[in-house]
């Protein structure tokens, strides 16, 4: 599960109502609405999901290479300096405001989605086949 204040508008993740769910049991949902108050997103349909359904998805190879990942690499504006796919991490490196190197690890898309938006203030583009 994910925790609430993770949770972001066009957050790409996982949602299953079953309580052990296996891979299989899991629809993949865009989050269009959060509400903190009554703990539930909505979806692009408009469709109701506690937030204790809903789940990440892990960052691969493959989800990588559908964020614009070049051979595991993606390099962006002056601010954020690449962020560098592993099997099951991305290791972001970027330039804080105060012009420090700065390394972090991230293991799911939403992660993923939520720190490209703080940094370039556009959502990460995701090509689905």
């Amino acid at each position: 599960m994910i925790k609430g204040s993770e949770l972001r508008t066009g957050n790409r993740v996982w949602e299953s109502s079953l309580v052990n769910p296996t891979p299989d049991d899991f629809a993949e949902i865009v989050i269009a609405s959060v509400n903190d108050i009554d703990k539930v997103v909505h979806d692009e349909q408009d469709n109701i999901y506690s937030y204790d359904y809903i789940y990440p998805i892990p960052l691969t190879p493959e989800w990588l290479e559908l964020c614009g990942f070049n051979e595991g690499v993606l390099y962006l504006n002056p601010m954020m300096t690449s962020i560098r796919g592993a099997n099951k991490n991305a290791e972001v490196r970027y330039c804080d405001a105060h012009g420090n190197s700065v390394s972090r690890y991230y293991q799911y898309l939403h992660q993923l989605q939520n720190l490209y938006f703080t940094l370039t203030d556009e959502e990460l583009e995701i090509k689905l086949p």
